[in-house]
């Protein structure tokens, strides 16, 4: 036997009923193949804790929280975003891990809570590399200590930049400093300043290097380190044909001759954003960038040891942060860097 819906939800449903039964006949009208056993299933199983958690914190305000939820909830099943069969599993996991760790800002705010907990789970999700489950446990973890609505769009910002979207990182870092603290902190992986250490510190020399890991500031030794980025198309990466790079300024411009993308990389992961049709034309590589790469293939940085090997290079790009090269042996991107170990 399935969950069934009680306590505070079932009584909040119930005070209201026609205008929850006409809602989800408006919406079975748009989509006929909702069904109604697996939407009372989500209310059960996902919505359930989240108002049994606003009753808790702010009982007055489950009507406009159990109205908001179950307009969402049945819009969301109804696309296949959340409950059984649910095409993107990372949503339930949201719903169910962060929302009920937010009963005040759903009380304050409930659909701008939704929204922003959904759509921010969504972005990270639907980007290759990226890592959802981290952000969900990450904002879950903060949830108790978010004091308005705006603080949760800030933090699920950050939140995105640290797993795994690059192309974040400049607006993150200045969200940074509109954060609380210990917010900032957590998100970042401090657990405490070491004496003499400021976040204002942290954020600029994160600023500065964008291979720098926040949680481990004191350590200065570093590897020359191979990262793989993207692949084959029908492999789950996004070229059709071997990829070419190419340097324009300080950034790398990839392009597989059908399309062309920005690489944006850095400590927490690497990623592929789309060029539109007027960038930049591209730069020559500059003689005075750390690291460099010798006919045989091999690459070495010029104060870091070690080298890594990329046979039969047929594109190379360099900027002071990073060299990117294709082989005929693969559709990746090869980019070296200077981790810390």
């Amino acid at each position: 036997m399935g969950l069934v819906v009680d306590g505070a939800l079932a009584e909040a449903l119930k005070a209201n009923r026609s205008h929850f039964n006409d809602q989800f006949h408006l919406a079975r009208l748009i989509r006929p193949e909702l069904d109604a056993a697996a939407f009372s299933g989500t209310l059960a199983e996902t919505v359930q804790p989240i108002v049994d958690a606003v009753a808790v914190a702010n009982a007055p305000a489950l009507p406009t929280v159990v109205d908001a939820l179950y307009t969402a909830a049945l819009e969301l099943v109804g696309r296949r975003l959340l409950g059984a069969g649910a095409i993107e599993p990372h949503l339930d996991a949201a719903w169910q891990t962060v929302l009920p760790k937010v009963p005040g800002l759903l009380a304050a705010d409930p659909v701008q809570t939704i929204s922003m907990v959904s759509n921010g789970v969504l972005t990270v999700a639907r980007t290759p590399g990226a890592r959802p489950a981290d952000w969900i446990a990450g904002l879950a973890g903060i949830g108790d200590a978010l004091p308005e609505v705006a603080t949760l769009a800030t933090a699920g910002k950050v939140l995105a930049w640290t797993c795994g979207l690059a192309q974040f990182r400049a607006a993150a870092l200045a969200a940074c400093r509109n954060l609380p603290e210990a917010i900032a902190l957590a998100i970042l992986g401090i657990a405490e300043l070491p004496s003499g250490q400021s976040l204002e510190g942290v954020l600029g020399r994160l600023e500065s290097d964008p291979w720098l890991d926040p949680a481990r500031t004191a350590i200065h030794h570093r590897v020359v380190v191979d990262r793989h980025v993207s692949g084959f198309r029908g492999l789950g990466g996004v070229f059709v044909k071997i990829p070419t790079v190419e340097c324009v300024g300080a950034h790398i411009l990839v392009t597989d001759g059908d399309h062309r993308w920005w690489l944006q990389a850095d400590h927490f992961g690497s990623v592929l954003v789309r060029a539109t049709s007027d960038a930049p034309q591209p730069s020559a590589n500059g003689a005075d960038h750390p690291f460099s790469i010798d006919a045989t293939g091999h690459v070495h940085h010029a104060t870091v040891a070690g080298s890594v090997h990329i046979p039969h290079c047929t594109s190379v790009a360099i900027t002071p942060s990073m060299l990117v090269a294709v082989s005929t042996l693969s559709y990746s991107l090869h980019v070296v860097i200077a981790a810390q170990s």
